[in-house]
């Protein structure tokens, strides 16, 4: 195969991939539903500092969904707040107890809060936090704020990419000697 065959179709590969992903990342980012997750893990943007250190404002947290019987007092936990799930708190879980219903009900709070959360339901919890990226969840929420705006700089930053593969191609290649 000739080499700019090749380098053709190693740049429709890495633009098709770029694509794919972006528009995946952005489908998930905007997608309204509280309910979305990928392999069992949802992501949250951290939007206040009650969990610092450990999670930090404008990070995204990565959490397991897992039954509520499998959480330990320690872990931080993800939590819906309104009925329907859209408004969410994380904290860790200091007690975890049984109502006089038989109910698991857990006792949370902010790492840099003084006092504990009233009691969360089992039901009502999503899931437990197993990482966190730094300043992922700036850029996502800025993508929601802002979708026409992320997408035109998305298809700027790719044709700048490609402008710029291509000039260093250009320069690559030497005219032959006609001598």
């Amino acid at each position: 195969m000739k080499a700019s065959v090749k380098k053709g179709l190693g740049t429709t590969i890495w633009l098709l991939s770029m694509i794919i992903i972006l528009g995946g990342a952005l489908a998930f980012a905007l997608n309204p539903s509280p309910a979305k997750s990928i392999f069992g893990y949802r992501m949250y943007e951290v939007l206040s500092g009650s969990m610092t250190p450990a999670l930090r404002t404008g990070e995204l947290a990565l959490v397991q969904i897992i039954p509520p019987q499998d959480i330990a007092v320690g872990d931080i936990v993800t939590y819906a707040v309104s009925p329907d799930g859209t408004t969410v708190v994380t904290h860790r879980v200091v007690d975890k107890t049984t109502d006089s219903e038989g109910q698991t009900v857990f006792s949370t709070k902010g790492d840099a809060a003084d006092t504990v959360d009233t009691n969360v339901p089992a039901a009502a919890v999503i899931g437990v936090v197993r990482g966190h990226i730094p300043i992922i969840g700036y850029i996502i929420g800025f993508v929601r704020a802002n979708f026409i705006a992320s997408l035109m700089l998305i298809i700027a930053a790719i044709l700048v990419v490609l402008a710029v593969k291509n000039l260093s191609a250009g320069k690559k290649k030497k005219p032959a000697n006609p001598s």
